[in-house]
């Protein structure tokens, strides 16, 4: 069928939606109102007697389903693979690719099914392979028309599955997959156009009136829907057996702990909780930790609100040298009112891990070394500090520093990162995706005060790859979104 157009049109309204479903009410036949249903595309149900129900507005477009498991499978399965503009020796290429890559430990990695024609993808690997491999992978297989194409989608995918959105960044979104949609139409045709994208258009709305889509994708649905299969029952009443289980295990979760074992076996218990901290409830609170890794360094004693931090083992008790002594010192004075040198201290704990406002952050110490990789705009030139930097670069964690130093009287923590920068390469900007970066492999910024960040200063986590450019071997750097739980 041909679903070709976008050009602009009346949206249907809640009062029109209505007089068609009388109208097909008012039928005699059932021939009779099957015709009306056809030529109005509507449907009448008993949710209508309810004067304040809009069948319209509160039909919600499942971004799953309509991003991932639709247009982004449609074109590699439809489109690329069968029309040979990718082909089967491409994607092998493109699985080892994907296999290099350096990702967050909790992303998970796409399993060896590209090279199978993408056989049997979930919706969160497509959701994966879409906002987060394809920029790398698809640039050396693709045409540039292609890639700039597809480009559009990644680019609105990526805004509308971040856990904070704003109504600029939505709007740029919607602009990016109208182009998406328009382009498409004139290079693949009509005939490739599925209903999914005029979907597309509707997403903005249903972000206004419910949130960043966090709030109604059908991911945890899905997965929940897993769990349920998963379940052993004699397939004889199974909503009841359902039920038993569910509240089995609320019971026993209620159950006081033996205090005869609690010594021992609480916290063997405590550890198989999802997060080794509580989200963060506060709103305002969230947004004054957000504000402290955004724009310029402002001092002040805020940096020593880590209540909702969490270092993570293995941890020892380490000594900074002289030189490693007098940089922590400098960056101290750069975010503390009133700091000296003679203030902290040589001894500290060091730690392989902190975990805070949900995200949990690895260096080179730790067993997820993948998670190391971090942005954050502290460095200036020669490793210096610049405080009025809002320039983000990529830094690699060695270690994380917990360390006490005595102000106004009293000794406090703070939680500091030791870090390594990236060199900024003169093809930085370069990349044709205009979300990747372009940084020096394997060299980084002398030593200095700028080796030590405090951990609030840290922006996201990214994804990096070595890969050549200009027959030279480089980082690509791709930011990732940062994930917050209130």
């Amino acid at each position: 069928m041909n679903f070709g157009g976008f050009e602009n049109c009346m949206p249907r309204t809640k009062i029109e939606h209505r007089c068609e479903a009388q109208e097909i009410l008012a039928e005699d036949t059932y021939q009779g109102r099957e015709n009306k249903k056809s030529k109005y595309g509507t449907r009448y149900t008993e949710l209508m007697k309810m004067e304040y129900f809009d069948c319209i507005r509160f039909t919600i477009i499942d971004p799953m389903h309509n991003l991932f498991l639709g247009t982004a499978k449609h074109m590699m399965k439809n489109v690329w693979l069968p029309n040979k503009i990718l082909k089967q020796n491409d994607l092998k290429s493109i699985q080892e690719l994907i296999d290099n890559m350096k990702v967050p430990s909790n992303m998970g990695r796409i399993p060896n099914k590209i090279a199978s024609n993408f056989a049997s993808f979930t919706s969160d690997q497509w959701k994966l392979w879409t906002v987060v491999y394809s920029e790398f992978a698809l640039k050396k297989y693709l045409p540039s028309e292609d890639y700039k194409l597809w480009h559009l989608f990644v680019k609105a995918c990526r805004i509308l599955t971040a856990p904070i959105i704003t109504f600029r960044s939505l709007a740029l979104a919607h602009s990016s997959l109208m182009q998406f949609c328009r382009k498409f139409e004139t290079k693949y045709g009509q005939l490739e156009v599925t209903p999914n994208m005029h979907l597309h258009s509707h997403l903005i709305n249903c972000v206004v009136d419910y949130g960043p889509v966090h709030n109604f994708w059908l991911f945890s649905f899905e997965r929940f829907n897993g769990v349920l299969g998963d379940f052993k029952t004699n397939q004889r009443a199974v909503e009841i057996q359902l039920m038993r289980r569910f509240l089995r295990d609320q019971d026993i979760r209620d159950l006081p702990f033996p205090s005869l074992f609690k010594e021992k076996l609480g916290p063997v218990f405590s550890q198989m909780k999802t997060s080794v901290v509580d989200p963060v409830y506060d709103v305002s609170s969230a947004a004054e930790h957000l504000s402290l890794s955004q724009g310029p360094v402002t001092k002040g004693n805020f940096w020593f609100n880590t209540a909702s931090f969490c270092c993570i083992s293995p941890h020892r008790m380490d000594y900074l040298d002289d030189d490693e002594l007098n940089f922590l010192s400098h960056s101290y004075s750069v975010f503390l009112q009133g700091f000296e040198f003679q203030n902290g201290t040589a001894i500290f704990e060091r730690y392989a891990g902190v975990e805070f406002l949900g995200e949990r952050y690895g260096s080179l110490d730790s067993r997820s070394e993948r998670s190391s990789y971090v942005i954050a705009p502290w460095v200036g030139v020669n490793g210096n500090i610049d405080p009025a930097t809002c320039d983000a670069r990529p830094v690699v964690v060695s270690y994380y520093v917990k360390q006490n130093v005595f102000l106004d009287g009293e000794w406090r923590t703070l939680i500091m990162a030791r870090v390594n920068w990236f060199q900024e390469h003169p093809d930085r900007h370069m990349h044709q995706s205009g979300t990747t970066e372009i940084w020096c492999k394997d060299i980084f910024e002398p030593l200095g005060p700028a080796s030590f960040i405090p951990v609030q200063r840290i922006q996201c986590k990214f994804v990096g790859t070595v890969q050549k450019w200009k027959r030279e071997n480089v980082l690509f750097v791709l930011p990732l979104e940062r994930n917050m739980y209130l």
